[in-house]
C-alpha cells in the first residue's frame, strides 16, 4: 500500500508541474489511481491517513488555497486545482470520514463556491465533490455514519446560502452582485441535492432557523431569485 500511496503522489505532482486544461487526468495518474481504487474497501485506517496527508500537503504546496478575486474580473485559469479537484472525485469513496472531508470542503469548496472570480471548470467540479459529500446510499452499511456527514455539509452549505440571501424587511433594498452570483452557485448545488435525494426535508436539516427563516428560504428566497424559481417543488419534495 504504502508503494501505491508513492505512485499517486508522484504522478499527481508530475501533473501538477505541467497541468493541462483537459477533462481528463494524466495515463500515469490514472493507472495509480486505478491500482488504488481496486484494493478492497476494508483499507488499514493507517493507509487512508496517510494518503489524504500526502494529498493535504500537496494541496498546499503546489495548488494552494482558491483566491477570491473581483466579480468583474475575468477568472484567471488554475489548472492545478481542476486536476486535483479530479483526483479527490475519483478518490472520494475512500475518503468518507467527515474529518478528512472537512480539509477538503475548507479548503476547495468554500472558497470556491462560497467566493466569485473562479472559472466555470473549478465551479463545476466544486460542486461535483460538495455533492459527493451531500449525497449517500442509504441502503449502504455506513448509511448512519454517510446521513450524519451528509448533514454536517448540508447545514454549511444552507447556513452559507442563507448568509448571502437573508434581506432585510425594507422594500428597497437589494442583493449586490456578489452575493447574488454566490447565491446562485450554492443554490445550484442545493437544488441539484434535493433532486437526488428526496426525501429529505428541509425541516430535518440540522441548523438554526427560525420560522422566519424556514418561510424566507422555502418561499421568499426561492421567489425572489428567478434561477431556482422553477426547482422550488424539486428541493422541498418529500
Amino acid at each position: 500500500m504504502a508503494r501505491l500511496i508513492r505512485d499517486i503522489t508522484k504522478a499527481l505532482q508530475a501533473a501538477l508541474a505541467n497541468p493541462i486544461s483537459t477533462p481528463t487526468l494524466p495515463k500515469e495518474l490514472n493507472v495509480a489511481l486505478e491500482a488504488y481504487g481496486n484494493k478492497p474497501d476494508e483499507l488499514e485506517e493507517e493507509d487512508r491517513q496517510a494518503l489524504h496527508k500526502e494529498l493535504l500537503d500537496i494541496c498546499k504546496k503546489q495548488v494552494g488555497t482558491p483566491k477570491q478575486h473581483n466579480a468583474g474580473d475575468a477568472a484567471p485559469s488554475n489548472d492545478k486545482l481542476s486536476t486535483f479537484i479530479r483526483v479527490l472525485l475519483v478518490l472520494n469513496a475512500k475518503i468518507r470520514r467527515q474529518e478528512k472531508l472537512q480539509d477538503w470542503y475548507n479548503l476547495i469548496v468554500q472558497p470556491v463556491l462560497d467566493g466569485v472570480g473562479h472559472t466555470r471548470d473549478e465551479i463545476s467540479l466544486s460542486t461535483e465533490l460538495l455533492l459527493r459529500m451531500l449525497i449517500y446510499d442509504e441502503d449502504d452499511d455506513n448509511r448512519v455514519a454517510n446521513a450524519k456527514t451528509s448533514k454536517h455539509f448540508l447545514a454549511r452549505t444552507l447556513e452559507a446560502y442563507m448568509r448571502r440571501t437573508r434581506l432585510q424587511d425594507a422594500e428597497d433594498e437589494k442583493m449586490g452582485d456578489e452575493d447574488a452570483f454566490v447565491a446562485r452557485q450554492l443554490g445550484d448545488a442545493l437544488v441539484q441535492f434535493g433532486q437526488k435525494m428526496p426525501k429529505v426535508r428541509v425541516m430535518s436539516w440540522p441548523i438554526s432557523m427560525t420560522c422566519t427563516d424556514l418561510h424566507r428560504f422555502s418561499w421568499r428566497h426561492w421567489t425572489r431569485l428567478s434561477w431556482l424559481r422553477t426547482q422550488e417543488c424539486k428541493l422541498l419534495a418529500s
